[in-house]
């Protein structure tokens, strides 16, 4: 049996500024966003932020397909 291999890199997380910046919305707006349940975010002291994959996730679910 082969062994899976534990990934070494540690997670990505973004700030709320680098959230809104990556989605072309207002600080605030996240904040509602992880408010609402929709975005999961993590707190390391004060300081929020929110996972890569969770963002990633996030933009997929988001997306709009033009139905012709």
């Amino acid at each position: 049996m082969s062994k899976a291999k534990k990934s070494t890199a540690a997670p990505k997380y973004h700030s709320m500024k680098e959230v809104a910046d990556i989605l072309n919305i207002s600080e605030r707006s996240v904040q509602r966003i992880i408010a609402s349940g929709v975005l999961p975010s993590h707190k390391f002291g004060a300081t929020v932020r929110v996972a890569d994959d969770d963002l990633r996730t996030l933009e997929a679910r988001s997306r709009r397909v033009k139905s012709m």
